[in-house]
């Protein structure tokens, strides 16, 4: 498979936009006004509610980001000039009473708030492993998983030990947002969010005669794995019985197969990889609610779970899920997109 023209890791650029090129061709073929018509009707009856969905996500966003300082990390104070020059002096003579003087006095000058971070667990706070301890790294991060284990028992989630592993949890705690290292207790929010979504919907419940229906075309399963043994989910959309479409039972399909794919991640592999084979394409097959129900799905209740997502060949429909999806995406799973032409 070959990146398509004007898309690398799920970004597209002008010179990849077909309006911006006349006489393009998708595939071989010219690209017809009647092409185009099609695209600009999908965006016209799928834009209605982007706004109000993009406005939720920023505010659920914002709703669950934590306060600076908070879940372990440093302790959110701004260091002071005195500070930070004895700290420099401490670099240049090496006197290891410079450091304790240094210590006390941001403990003392600390906001009440603060100073709590002084005596947390050293698995809450960023520690370097020195060569006098050997394995301290693993260590520390066996502890702070063992931490998120009883913090989300101390919220009654008893299945999270069936359903993450330890391996999948140290994942969510090393995962970075907006640049930085997330804090413990937005990881913490994030596994309780999903654990709670999973409980509500009945996930763990589904069967394969609940989803028999959707399931029957046989255009979605798992086959497979990818170098790194992540297991691999194959769908092809317009192999889909439009006759029995029901949106209610494929977005349950879906769910069924992401539970069964929690089954196939074992050891220390935590995601998938999802294949979308878009031959065949149409308007008929898309439904822009359903695509953002799964969105939702896959950034709520199984965040951190997707590897990838490789979708060609790239046509019409797919550009214009694309726009449209990729404003209510976090960038962490914009980037795991890759359009491609075969």
């Amino acid at each position: 498979e070959t990146p398509a023209a004007g898309h690398s890791s799920g970004q597209l650029d002008a010179a990849g936009d077909p309006a911006a090129m006349p006489g393009a061709e998708e595939n071989g073929h010219a690209v017809t006004d009647c092409d185009r018509g099609e695209e600009i009707s999908f965006l016209k009856h799928s834009f209605d509610g982007i706004a109000e969905d993009a406005a939720d996500c920023h505010t659920n966003s914002i709703r669950t980001r934590a306060p600076l300082g908070q879940g372990g990390g440093t302790n959110g104070s701004t260091r002071s000039l005195d500070q930070m020059c004895l700290e420099a002096e401490l670099a240049a003579t090496g006197d290891s009473s410079i450091d304790e003087a240094n210590h006390s006095h941001a403990t003392a000058d600390a906001p009440e708030a603060h100073q709590d971070a002084f005596k947390q667990p050293a698995y809450l706070t960023k520690t370097v492993a020195s060569p006098e301890r050997p394995g301290a790294a693993a260590s520390e991060k066996s502890e702070r998983v063992a931490h998120m284990r009883k913090a989300l028992a101390a919220r009654g989630f008893s299945e999270q030990a069936q359903v993450l592993s330890d391996a999948y949890i140290t994942t969510v705690l090393l995962a970075h947002k907006n640049g930085k290292q997330r804090t413990f207790d937005y990881a913490l929010d994030k596994l309780a969010e999903s654990l709670q979504w999973r409980r509500d919907y009945g996930a763990a419940a589904l069967t394969a005669h609940d989803v028999a229906q959707p399931l029957a075309p046989g255009h979605m399963y798992w086959r497979g794995r990818d170098p790194e043994g992540r297991p691999i989910l194959w769908v092809r959309p317009a192999l889909m019985d439009l006759a029995t479409y029901d949106r209610d039972l494929y977005l349950k399909a879906h769910v069924y197969l992401l539970e069964r794919g929690l089954e196939l991640m074992t050891g220390d592999v935590t995601c998938f990889v999802l294949v979308a084979d878009s031959t065949g394409l149409s308007q008929k097959h898309m439904d822009a609610k359903l695509m953002r129900e799964l969105l939702k799905v896959a950034q709520v209740a199984y965040p951190d779970r997707l590897g990838a997502l490789v979708v060609g060949p790239v046509n019409m429909i797919v550009r214009g899920a694309w726009v449209l999806l990729s404003r209510l995406m976090s960038t962490r799973l914009a980037e795991k997109i890759n359009l491609v032409q075969s």
